[in-house]
C-alpha cells in the first residue's frame, strides 16, 4: 500500500520531468541551429572580398569634396574649363 502511494506521488513529477526534458532538448536543438547560422554568417563576412584600392581612393576623394561643399561633377567641370 505504501509503495502504491509513493508511486502515485511521483507520477506527476515524472510527467513534469519528461516535459521539461523535452523542452530542454528542443531549446538545445534551436540553440545549435542558431549557432550554426551565426558561424555561417561570420564565415561569409570573412570570405567577402575587400574593396580594391580604387574604390577606397574614390570614397576618400568624395569625402574630401563633401567636406569642402563640392561634388565630383563641379570639380571635373572646373578642370575641363581651366
Amino acid at each position: 500500500m505504501l509503495l502504491v502511494l509513493q508511486i502515485a506521488t511521483l507520477a506527476p513529477l515524472q510527467k513534469k520531468f519528461t516535459v521539461l526534458k523535452s523542452q530542454l532538448e528542443l531549446k538545445t536543438y534551436d540553440l545549435s541551429l542558431f549557432e550554426g547560422q551565426a558561424e555561417q554568417s561570420e564565415h561569409h563576412k570573412v570570405s567577402m572580398p575587400l574593396p580594391n584600392r580604387f574604390s577606397i581612393a574614390r570614397i576618400a576623394v568624395n569625402l574630401v569634396l563633401q567636406n569642402h561643399g563640392l561634388n565630383s561633377e563641379q570639380v571635373l567641370l572646373s578642370c575641363i574649363i581651366a
